[in-house]
């Protein structure tokens, strides 16, 4: 019994541990972003989005950001090579959900006034200063000066990667060839905004791959919704059972008690504590299940395509879980969520089998006190008739 006892209290710590660890990922992986992103890419290889296309979406004034990459010779006069920097507007920090550790990042009065600032990594503050308070410093970027305005914390396990964000208008006049914008991100209600933007960009909507960032954000925090609910159908099983089993009890009891005088014996059963006992148990058993069948209930995140099952088949199930366990957020901005995602989906299935191997250990031991107490009842009544 108490190697029993161990494993139940190993099990439901496991249970905690990598339920609240699911939690925890799924909580950062939401706050990664802001919500209702969309974002666009060119499904062609070797196809990117160009300065028109920003252009366009400045003039029809829609919430959007984007990423444009190159390579430039940087120095801080003592410390010099070249480094990445990526191109965008005003609105990448708020989007990015850029944690700033000093000053602020660019806004709309430094790139109408065509202001040469730039915005460093906590990583590159660090490799060209020596610090991560470098606000106010001056950098060389090709032959031109600019002044640092802002520092930033990188994304999780890249602190110490050397990276530079600067207006995309100044980047585009730095470079001879013209910059290559990899991907855009817009903040829309919902994802049918997104075709007519398309449209009126001028390409056709099989020509671009849109990303719903916040389907990936349901995903990983559904895997910890599901634990929940997993665990409490574990626990309304057990309500459950312990409700039949007070029934069971009740009834014999009340059988007992109906002898002779049914009207006298009637109003002694519901006086009777033990019996009254019993009655609130079970009242208080079954609206405990209520509630908690109340609080685990959760709307599935389900892709649009699978909203309509026109065949009940493997091949629909599968897929079901692969989009349910896919290792890969797919936004190249995101990538170190990748990881977080895998540990996630391994976090998910620890949960599952630590919540099965409770119910087991529980529905066993259940079932045996079940079969005692039966056996104690039974032995009761064949001594009241004797």
């Amino acid at each position: 019994m108490k190697v029993k006892k161990r494993v139940l209290m190993i099990l439901t710590l496991l249970l905690c541990l990598t339920t609240g660890l699911c939690w925890l990922i799924g909580g950062y992986i939401g706050e990664s972003t802001a919500n209702n992103l969309y974002m666009m890419s060119i499904d062609e290889e070797s196809a990117f989005f160009n300065a028109k296309d920003i252009t366009f979406l400045n003039e029809k004034k829609h919430p959007f950001t984007f990423i444009a990459k190159q390579y430039i010779n940087i120095s801080s006069g003592i410390i010099g090579g070249q480094a990445e920097i990526i191109g965008t507007n005003e609105n990448f920090a708020y989007m990015k959900k850029l944690k700033i550790l000093s000053g602020s990042f660019f806004n709309e009065i430094h790139i109408g006034k065509n202001s040469n600032v730039v915005v460093l990594s906590s990583g590159a503050a660090w490799h060209f200063f020596g610090n991560k308070q470098s606000v106010g410093n001056d950098i060389i970027i090709g032959n031109e000066k600019f002044q640092v305005v802002g520092v930033f914390e990188k994304d999780l396990a890249q602190e110490d990667e050397i990276l530079l964000y600067m207006p995309f208008e100044k980047l585009n006049q730095l470079v001879s060839n013209e910059l290559k914008v990899l991907d855009i991100w817009l903040q829309l209600d919902n994802i049918s905004e997104v075709e007519p933007i398309i449209i009126d960009m001028g390409y056709l909507s099989n020509d671009i791959k849109i990303v719903e960032i916040n389907q990936y954000k349901d995903i990983v925090m559904q895997r910890f919704k599901f634990i929940i609910f997993i665990v409490g159908i574990v626990i309304i099983i057990f309500l459950w059972k312990m409700i039949l089993n007070n029934i069971r009890i009740l009834k014999l009891e009340i059988i007992e008690f109906l002898k002779e005088n049914y009207i006298r014996d009637i109003w002694s059963i519901f006086s009777n504590r033990k019996v009254l006992f019993k009655l609130l148990y079970s009242l208080t058993y079954i609206l405990s299940a209520l509630l908690i069948w109340k609080i685990i209930r959760f709307k599935p995140c389900m892709p649009s395509e699978f909203f309509m099952w026109r065949d009940y088949n493997f091949y629909v199930l599968r897929d079901m879980l692969d989009f349910y366990i896919q290792p890969n957020i797919g936004v190249p901005a995101l990538q170190y969520l990748n990881h977080l995602n895998t540990v996630s989906n391994i976090l998910f299935f620890l949960s599952i089998l630590s919540a099965t191997s409770i119910l087991c250990v529980l529905f066993r031991r259940n079932l045996r006190n079940l079969v005692q107490d039966n056996d104690k009842l039974e032995n009761k009544k064949n001594q009241s008739f004797i």
